[in-house]
């Protein structure tokens, strides 16, 4: 498992924007959180690396995801939330909701 670097959220992803974004994903169900300048800010967090493990994530045959780490279904005001994203490697994640 990889430690993220703690940045700071990206400038865009501001109050009003998380609101915009959380609204949007209530009412349509929308993966709001892959928006390009989301995706990017999280791949950095682990120098484009899964966080789980630590393979390159913009590698040819790799699945780069935005997961959360509260579930969106249980959790779905936190959906853009910056400390609640991971950058994760989707086919390991696809294995992991599979084995629990």
């Amino acid at each position: 498992m990889i430690r993220l670097k703690n940045d700071p959220p990206p400038a865009q992803l501001d109050l009003s924007k998380q609101t915009e974004l959380t609204d949007r994903f209530l009412t349509t169900n929308t993966d709001v959180w892959k928006a390009k300048f989301i995706t990017e800010a999280v791949y950095k967090l682990s120098y484009n690396k899964c966080c789980f493990t630590e393979c390159k994530l913009l590698e040819e045959g790799k699945y780069p995801e935005v997961e959360h780490f509260y579930p969106k279904s249980l959790y779905p005001l936190k959906v853009v939330e910056w400390d609640n994203l991971l950058p994760i490697n989707g086919a390991v994640n696809k294995k992991r909701v599979i084995m629990i």
